[in-house]
């Protein structure tokens, strides 16, 4: 890894639902998707929730805003959609945002008020996972 590195990620955490219904009212395709029980990879544990998330991948940045904006620019302008789908399946959203950072490069971490208004408009949460390598 030559620099630091970020990752935004959008979670649909819920009990049980399915990944078409989801896929469907959103109009976009998943990264990822998994059900609660099942097996997590390389590791003696099941899965607690079912999950379905978009994400922009790991890349070099120095500012955690260039990678949210590309997972807002796909849901933007599914609010009434995902205010919707959380109400009919009792769902949970979370933006994750990942930060690998190398030899001191902290990246600006702040957040723009159009993220805010929109998390807040959907009920969502925020988490910030910070590695630190030298």
């Amino acid at each position: 890894m030559a620099g630091t590195e970020i990752c935004a990620e959008f979670n649909i955490i819920g009990e049980d639902f399915q990944e078409e219904e989801v896929s469907n009212v959103l109009g976009l395709i998943p990264c990822e998707f998994y059900h609660k029980g099942d097996p997590i990879k390389n590791r003696n544990l099941v899965r607690k929730e079912t999950c379905w998330s978009i994400s922009s991948g790991f890349e070099e940045s120095f500012d955690i805003n260039e990678q949210i904006k590309k997972i807002l620019y796909k849901l933007q302008n599914k609010r009434e959609e995902l205010i919707f789908l959380k109400k009919k399946l009792n769902l949970d959203y979370l933006l994750s945002i990942t930060i690998k950072v190398q030899e001191e490069n902290v990246p600006a971490m702040y957040f723009e008020s159009t993220l805010i208004g929109f998390i807040n408009k959907i009920s969502a949460e925020i988490d910030i996972d910070l590695y630190l390598f030298s």
